[in-house]
């Protein structure tokens, strides 16, 4: 049968994968940046011009060149996929070059062999692979993808590597692979960036295929020229996303979630569960295998004949696709699946994700037991706020399939998610439910307990951790994860030789943290046996060398305030300077009110010192930092008023820079707190305050200071209303229980504590009824923040 008959234009365009039947009948948009010579900005703001990539891609000048790698990277959905696949259909048509297609997967050792063969078959012509990285971030996959290519760079072949890559950040491209390519191959990967919106070209091209494969859908009787008004406005970074919303929305603003929701709830009961399960685990980069699949629709909807029916094939032909090759389904594109996933509520989520767990053979290693692990190494149970009904279910062995090794997987990958989450105390917990499952060194737990303890301020114990992970010569991976957190903790030898003998025991070109941690350990000792003079370092090194000497002390106030103002004055546009320097003001030790003030005039001086420098047109500052200096000065004002015990004669100054912040930056949260007790205690403004403090608690509902503050707000209302009360108490609670999980708001936790005291001695009260007047001597600070 002909391939060609083969194409679908309706799935192409919705947003299915292109097939080699989907290139050959001409469904693709011919890329401007892949046919013509284009121009483009570079690094240094000068105009270039680059040649076609099609012209690049039999380039005799670096095909005799060993190994060449070429990085596709760019925003999902802005058609970097189907690029490869017209490349690979031309360099077979037009070229007659072979090519090996593992777009569907990342390039590994275990095919370097029948590679290597191919290319001997070849009588050692160029050989094309074209590989992906689903995901940058996965340590894992990066690590087996360099092997590779160290294997082939060694085997001394001609063989180009293209790579396609979910990223618009070629930073991050460059850390995890770049430098170590460089290493491997004594050559940097080419940079191949292809933009996520069409030209005035693509767009009429692509109006002319949509028209003629009849998928305009609601744009079919409309005219051209609408329709190029339509994708002008639309398609600015996501090609998939424009075209979806383009032709299936409605002429009343639609974005794609609403017409993907709308699809969805078309399905049958059926129809929509094996959608939501397919959909849910894609939207994580994983594909369902088919005997998985059969298991956990069937635990779903208690039907064992709807998955292999025609209804089911006829339902979900369009929406669910399926891999031969690999025996796998997915979504269409992951665009749809990260969108829809976000629609559906927590329990239906853990109801999917729990069915697939009760229907795991973990004793099959060749499907279950990998797909079980690739859903632990994906967090993808990250998608559930509230894990611990699930926590419960696996430690109390009601998932009968997960059992002994296997539940100590499941729980560092809920640890992970809790770290992501600074739920550190609770991560540390299972931590070390884990590593009593599962005692030994290659556990995960070690390192993941190791740098819980880190977070917590449990020094001592993340030291020692340390020096037994950079033992572990065996385990790569727990020996930088020791050498990270003795970086952390400032020490240096221990860091440096750490990596002197990661060096001797391991292949260094495949560790990308490797390099990064030698540079940093590197300037981390110039700074501690060298005090030279803060100017000679740049900005990150001298706020860390700042810190170091405060963590150290034997340094006066005096002489870091001037270390601090110098490093902000140099780089005036440096947030996390200006952040450290108010932390360390405002953290200093004493309750001498004189010494208080000193403190705050200096904040205050410095606020008005770079606010006069943006207000004067003399400096630019962004938003952010702005924000900060406004904020910071008012709070600055009002506590002086406070302190001086004056009827705040700043008043009308800290309304208009509290104002001034927010507007500037509405998630600038502190501000929000700020104000909210400004307007309470200045103002007496409790309505206007509470909506400050719930906008602070909300945007950040890991800070126990903000609910405290919302909690004593309620208590301290003049009139007695039990709700109000037991509101104050719920938020306490929760203030203090974030205090626990966190040990850096230790210091802070005598707040919460005293009020709760407080609380449930007012809540005892049998003489108090509903509209009574309180009159309480509330000794508590206005401002906990």
């Amino acid at each position: 049968m002909n391939k060609v008959q083969d194409f679908n234009p309706i799935s192409f365009y919705s947003g299915g994968l292109a097939k080699e039947a989907d290139i050959a009948a001409n469904l693709d948009i011919l890329r401007t940046q892949y046919i013509e010579s284009w121009k483009e900005e570079d690094k240094e703001g000068d105009i270039v011009f680059n040649r076609a990539w099609k012209d690049k891609l039999c380039d005799k000048n670096v095909m005799e060149d060993g190994v060449r790698i070429i990085v596709i990277y760019g925003h999902r959905g802005s058609g970097k996929t189907t690029l490869c696949r017209r490349m690979i259909y031309d360099l077979n048509k037009a070229f007659s070059i072979s090519v090996i297609d593992m777009l569907n997967e990342t390039l590994a050792p275990e095919n370097i062999d029948d590679i290597i063969r191919k290319t001997k078959e070849d009588q050692g012509r160029c050989l094309h692979i074209f590989t992906e990285i689903e995901d940058i971030h996965d340590d894992f996959v990066i690590h087996k993808l360099k092997e590779a290519i160290r294997k082939l760079a060694k085997s001394g072949l001609n063989i180009t590597i293209y790579i396609n890559i979910d990223t618009n950040k070629w930073k991050q491209i460059e850390t995890k692979i770049g430098n170590s390519i460089l290493h491997i191959t004594d050559h940097k990967p080419e940079e191949w960036h292809l933009r996520g919106n069409f030209d005035e070209r693509e767009i009429d091209d692509l109006i002319i295929k949509l028209r003629h494969h009849k998928s305009l859908h609601r744009l079919a009787e409309k005219n051209d020229g609408y329709i190029r008004f339509l994708f002008r406005r639309k398609a600015k970074k996501r090609i998939l996303v424009s075209l979806i919303e383009v032709t299936r929305g409605t002429d009343v603003a639609q974005d794609i979630n609403e017409i993907l929701w709308q699809e969805y709830q078309s399905l049958s009961k059926q129809g929509k569960w094996a959608y939501a399960l397919v959909v849910l685990f894609h939207s994580f980069g994983l594909e369902i295998p088919y005997i998985v699949m059969e298991g956990a629709l069937k635990e779903l909807i208690d039907d064992t004949e709807y998955f292999l029916s025609e209804s089911f094939q006829a339902e979900t032909a369009e929406i669910i696709e399926y891999n031969s090759d690999k025996f796998t389904f997915k979504s269409r594109h992951r665009i749809i699946a990260e969108t829809l996933s976000k629609r559906f509520r927590d329990e239906y989520k853990y109801k999917i994700i729990r069915a697939v767990l009760i229907s795991l053979d973990l004793n099959d290693t060749d499907n279950h037991l990998p797909f079980f692990k690739k859903m632990c190494d994906y967090k993808i149970f990250r998608t559930i706020s509230n894990l611990e009904p699930l926590i419960e279910d696996v430690k109390n062995e009601r998932l009968e399939t997960i059992q002994n090794k296997n539940i100590s997987i499941f729980l560092n990958s809920i640890t992970r998610i809790y770290q992501g989450r600074k739920m550190n105390m609770q991560a540390k917990e299972l931590a070390e439910k884990s590593y009593q499952l599962w005692d030994y060194i290659a556990n995960q737990a070690f390192y993941l307990h190791a740098f819980c303890c880190l977070y917590l301020g449990e020094i001592e114990n993340a030291k020692k951790a340390a020096n037994e992970l950079i033992k572990a010569t065996n385990l790569p991976y727990h020996q930088l994860h020791g050498i990270a957190i003795l970086r952390v903790l400032r020490e240096w030898d221990a860091a440096d030789k750490a990596l002197k003998d990661f060096e001797k025991s391991q292949d260094i070109t495949l560790f990308s943290d490797y390099y990064k941690y030698c540079r940093e350990v590197d300037q981390g000792r110039i700074m501690v046996w060298k005090d030279d003079d803060i100017d000679s370092l740049n900005p990150r090194n001298a706020l860390d060398k700042i810190e170091y000497f405060v963590e150290i002390g034997g340094y006066d106030e005096k002489t870091i305030i001037n270390l601090y103002k110098k490093v902000i004055r140099k780089k005036h546009d440096f947030i996390i300077g200006y952040i450290s320097f108010f932390k360390y003001l405002n953290n200093l030790p004493g309750n001498d009110e004189e010494i208080i003030l000193q403190h705050l005039q200096e904040i205050k001086k410095e606020c008005e010192y770079h606010i006069s420098q943006f207000e004067g047109f003399i400096k630019n500052y962004p938003p952010d930092l702005q924000s900060i200096l406004y904020s910071n000065l008012a709070r600055a004002l009002f506590k002086i008023d406070y302190i001086n015990n004056k009827d705040y004669i700043h008043k009308n100054v800290c309304v208009k820079n509290f104002e001034n912040a927010i507007k500037l930056k509405d998630k600038n949260f502190y501000a929000h707190n700020w104000y909210g007790t400004f307007l309470k205690e200045v103002c007496n403004n409790i309505k206007s305050a509470k909506i400050h403090y719930y906008h602070a608690v909300k945007g950040d509902e890991l800070n126990p200071v903000f609910r405290y503050n919302l909690a004593l707000l309620y208590y301290e209302e003049t009139i007695y209303f039990r709700k109000n009360i037991e509101k104050a108490k719920d938020l306490t609670i929760e203030s203090i229980k974030l205090c626990k999980e966190n040990q850096k708001w230790a210091d802070f936790s005598q707040y919460p504590s005293e009020l709760i005291k407080n609380i449930n001695s007012l809540l005892r009260r049998t003489d108090l009824i509903e509209g009574d007047f309180l009159d309480r001597d509330l000794t508590l600070l206005p401002d906990a923040g």
